[in-house]
C-alpha cells in the first residue's frame, strides 16, 4: 500500500505496481471531502468509484487523515470489512507526544508534539494553522548533533506556517557536542530563506520560557516540537503565566 500524494510515493507505486491510496484521483483508495480542525478530522473513503465508508478521527491534521486512510485501505485489502476499520479508527484517541494537549493558561492553548524532522515539523504546524488559532507559536528543539549537522538545511521552509518561531539548543540524546553545531543553524536556514520571519534564538531553556511567558497572547497556540526534553516546557510556561497573573 503506497500513498501517492507525494511525488516519491507516486514514483514508487508506478515502479512496483503497489495498491495506491491518497487524495488524488488516480488512487485506488481515495480520501474525499476532508474536514479537519482543532478537535479531529473526518473524510469519506472512495473505492471503485463509490463511497464505501466515513472515517471520523479524534486527532486533527491531514497527515493523520492520510495515515487513517492507509490503515483502512490496508485492512480492506487484507479482507477486513471497511466499516469495521472505520469503527476501530473512531476509537483511536491518539498517543502521548503526538499532538498532545497539555493545557491552557491565559487564553493560550499548549500542545506538544514529537515532530523533529522537517516534514514532521511542517505537518504539525500546518495542523495548528487549520485549528484557526489567532497565532501559531512554534517552539523547536533540534534533536542530536549528528542529525542537526546533516539536516539543518532541510528546515528552511518547515516553519512557514508559524507566526513566531523559537529555537532552542540541540538536545544531545547522549551524543557529545560538535563544534559549530547548534540550534543557530536552524535559525540561519529559516532566515536565509525567509528574511522577514519572526525567529528567536534562545538556546537556554530558562530564557525560552521567559520569552514565551511575555510573548504569548490570548488566542495563541503554543506548539512545542522535538523528541527531547522540550516536552516539559508547556508546564513551565503555564506555571510562569500563572505566577505572572498572581492570586486568582
Amino acid at each position: 500500500m503506497v500513498c501517492i500524494d507525494e511525488p516519491g510515493g507516486a514514483g514508487l507505486a508506478e515502479r512496483t505496481g503497489a495498491v495506491t491510496c491518497g487524495s488524488l484521483r488516480p488512487a485506488a483508495w481515495r480520501m474525499d471531502v476532508l474536514e479537519t480542525g482543532r478537535d479531529g478530522s473526518r473524510f469519506r473513503v472512495v473505492h471503485g468509484g463509490a463511497d464505501v465508508a466515513e472515517v471520523v478521527l479524534a486527532v486533527p491534521g491531514v497527515h493523520n487523515a492520510r495515515n487513517a486512510l492507509t490503515a483502512t485501505a490496508m485492512a480492506a485489502e487484507l479482507g477486513a470489512p471497511v466499516d469495521a476499520a472505520a469503527r476501530a479508527l473512531a476509537r483511536y484517541a491518539g498517543v502521548a507526544r503526538r499532538w498532545q494537549y497539555r493545557g491552557e493558561a491565559g487564553g493560550i492553548t499548549f500542545v506538544d508534539d514529537y515532530a523533529h524532522l522537517a516534514s514532521e515539523v511542517a505537518a504539525a504546524i500546518d495542523t495548528g494553522r487549520q485549528g484557526r488559532w489567532k497565532r501559531v507559536v512554534a517552539v523547536f528543539q533540534p534533536h542530536r548533533f549528528s542529525r542537526t549537522a546533516v539536516l539543518w538545511p532541510s528546515f528552511a521552509d518547515a516553519f512557514v506556517e508559524a507566526d513566531v518561531v523559537v529555537v532552542t539548543d540541540v538536545y544531545p540524546a547522549g551524543e557529545p557536542a560538535r563544534p559549530g553545531v547548534t540550534g543557530k543553524l536552524i535559525v540561519d536556514a529559516v532566515l536565509d530563506a525567509h528574511p522577514a520571519a519572526r525567529v528567536a534564538w534562545l538556546p537556554a531553556r530558562r530564557d525560552a520560557v521567559a520569552y514565551l511567558a511575555q510573548a504569548l497572547r490570548p488566542g495563541d497556540l503554543c506548539l512545542t516540537l522535538g523528541a527531547g526534553d522540550l516536552t516539559a516546557m508547556p508546564d513551565e510556561v503555564i506555571a510562569a503565566l500563572d505566577d505572572a497573573a498572581g492570586p486568582g
